[in-house]
């Protein structure tokens, strides 16, 4: 998006046009974007969704490895709602 003219009316508001991008972007889980994870809370921690270490999601880091396992088997089976 570019910004092109400023245009004034007599109020004082300015209006800008704006050129739009028609681009279509893939969704994240056909092209993974590239992130930079920022650090968390000392009680969360990052896992990741795919088979390719993509997709990253923030759950508790208190939880035991079974409910870690079963949380991120039920976002990875549904990771096309989640991202």
């Amino acid at each position: 998006m570019a910004l092109q003219a400023l245009q004034t009316n007599p109020l004082g508001n300015v209006f800008v046009d704006l050129v739009f991008s028609y681009k279509k972007l893939l969704p994240s889980i056909l092209q993974a974007p590239d992130l930079e994870l920022k650090p968390l809370s000392d009680n969360l921690k990052y896992v990741f969704i795919s088979d390719n270490n993509t997709l990253p999601v923030i759950i508790a880091k208190g939880l035991t490895s079974a409910q870690q396992e079963k949380l991120v088997k039920l976002l990875s089976n549904h990771k096309t709602i989640v991202g």
